[in-house]
């Protein structure tokens, strides 16, 4: 797992002059396994001249 820092949480990242298409990967799991930091989308947003945004979900009780 990669630490993620929660740095550009709620933050408006608009920049008129760079317009770059955005990627949204939810993981899967069958709501039993799985986390939004699964895949490494650096690697995605840098080949892909893309902005990759991962997100986690409560997969059941604590």
């Amino acid at each position: 797992m990669h630490p993620k820092s929660e740095l550009l949480c709620g933050r408006d990242m608009h920049d008129p002059n760079n317009k770059k298409p955005v990627m949204v990967y939810i993981h899967g799991g069958s709501y039993m396994e799985g986390t939004g930091n699964m895949i490494d989308g650096s690697i995605l947003a840098s080949h892909g001249n893309v902005i990759v945004v991962t997100v986690n979900y409560r997969l059941g009780v604590l």
